[in-house]
């Protein structure tokens, strides 16, 4: 069945259509409908055949394909190369890529996922953007904000996070590439400061045991969690640049140096674990986190 009207109004079948601005509605019944189209255009000549691509004066277009969609997402699917999520922190100008797409089937469920965003500061407001490239071109970026808060002390790369919130401890010294020199001719010495150094390094400690995660509580027996130790051992070993995070808002790029250590508390099965660390770039610089292999998005500028 195929029917062509000019969509006035209410009244549009009538031979004296009364013209209106705003057309809110539309409503079709009592039929078997192949497809609804409407278009801006009430010049171009009627024609039963109705175009099998959206174009630029459609306005809706429902093909009735087991779905009500009448808007442009199938034209919209087949020109998306790619898709980006972004992060930045609130009344900052630049973005950090956090997760990029560029391998779409043109199909919805490329839109479906989930993402945890792991390098987030505590207590910090961000703004969270999504955007589609089409045809090379990064779309208008569609906004929301979350504030991201944690309590304890986070090491974590881009497979693992071990998380404690017990007895947990964060000392820093910040460290300068300077030496002085004490000559025989003045009481003073004079100091001499070698290159741009400048970076922070520390001790981290904490009580890691695993938490109930049916109650998030962690239970007062720690018998049982040596084995989550030996696996934290092994990821403090195995040579990944890191990231420190602490409940306050502080957060480290770092490397694990010396050697990691345990050492009983009041109890045999209460283990404290402590590292030596040292910053090895900027925790929020989008080229460091890519060159440390702690993001798979590369840098555009």
């Amino acid at each position: 069945m195929f029917f062509n009207l000019l969509a006035f109004s209410n009244l549009s079948l009538d031979i004296n259509p009364a013209n209106t601005n705003t057309v809110s509605t539309v409503k079709i019944e009592n039929a078997a409908y192949d497809a609804l189209m409407i278009r801006e255009n009430i010049s171009k000549p009627v024609s039963a055949e109705y175009p099998k691509q959206w174009t630029y004066d459609i306005v809706m277009f429902a093909r009735f394909k087991e779905n009500l969609i009448a808007g442009n997402t199938d034209a919209l699917l087949s020109q998306t190369s790619g898709l980006r999520i972004k992060r930045r922190k609130v009344g900052e100008f630049k973005w950090i890529t956090i997760y990029e797409n560029s391998a779409l089937t043109g199909d919805v469920s490329d839109f479906t996922f989930e993402i945890f965003d792991r390098y987030a500061r505590s207590n910090v407001e961000y703004e969270y953007g999504i955007a589609i490239i089409c045809n090379g071109i990064e779309s208008a970026t569609s906004i929301a904000r979350a504030k991201s808060v944690f309590d304890g002390l986070c090491v974590m790369d881009r497979e693992q996070i071990f998380h404690t919130i017990l007895e947990t401890e964060v000392t820093v010294q910040q460290n300068q590439g300077s030496v002085y020199v004490a000559p025989l001719s003045s009481k003073y010495p004079f100091v001499v400061h070698n290159g741009r150094t400048n970076y922070a390094s520390g001790t981290a400690t904490g009580l890691f045991a695993l938490p109930d995660h049916s109650t998030g509580e962690y239970p007062v027996n720690f018998e049982d969690t040596h084995m989550h130790r030996r696996n934290l051992m092994d990821f403090l070993c195995n040579g990944s640049t890191k990231l420190l995070k602490y409940f306050d808002g502080r957060m480290w790029l770092v490397d694990i140096i010396e050697n990691p250590s345990e050492n009983a508390m009041d109890h045999k099965n209460m283990i404290l674990t402590s590292f030596e660390w040292a910053e090895v770039g900027d925790c929020e610089d989008k080229h460091d986190l890519y060159g440390f292999g702690l993001i798979d998005a590369k840098p555009i500028s």
